[in-house]
């Protein structure tokens, strides 16, 4: 199941957020009830376990012998934690995520397809004043040679 859509949320006293059901479906695997969470582009991302196995593949692939290649294992690696669903369906955040967050209480969980970000609700606020359109990014992409093949 593919993860989409934008909801805002509350974590509660413990630190614990609750994942509505509609997208918590599209987290669980066959490979597993793990997620992995990871603090990139100024929000948590959350990976689902079988997505999380493709990202492990293509980190160990990186060739050892080269310094920034090294270096990028090394940070992507300290930013990761990994969780479980409970039985409500809630993952807590570390102390160490929500400081890099900026998240507090208040977040909106955004749907990117192939994983979740739960943002800062101020730090989306300011994030959607700043993005360009959707049309801005497709032509980007374009001018990139990117584009969805329809």
């Amino acid at each position: 199941m593919e993860l989409f859509g934008k909801v805002e949320k509350t974590l509660d006293a413990k630190g614990r957020l609750s994942i509505p059901k509609k997208l918590r479906e599209g987290l669980l695997s066959k490979e597993g009830d793990q997620l992995a969470m990871l603090f990139f582009d100024e929000c948590v991302q959350i990976f689902p376990w079988s997505t999380w196995l493709k990202i492990l593949d293509a980190m160990r692939s990186l060739p050892m012998l080269d310094p920034l290649a090294r270096l990028f294992k090394r940070v992507w690696g300290e930013n990761v934690e990994i969780c479980e669903l409970d039985a409500e369906g809630r993952i807590v955040f570390s102390k160490s995520l929500k400081e890099m967050a900026g998240i507090d209480r208040d977040v909106m969980i955004i749907g990117a397809f192939t994983h979740l970000e739960v943002w800062a609700k101020e730090r989306h606020e300011q994030h959607l004043r700043n993005r360009p359109s959707l049309e801005d990014l497709a032509q980007q992409l374009a001018a990139k040679g990117i584009s969805l093949p329809l």
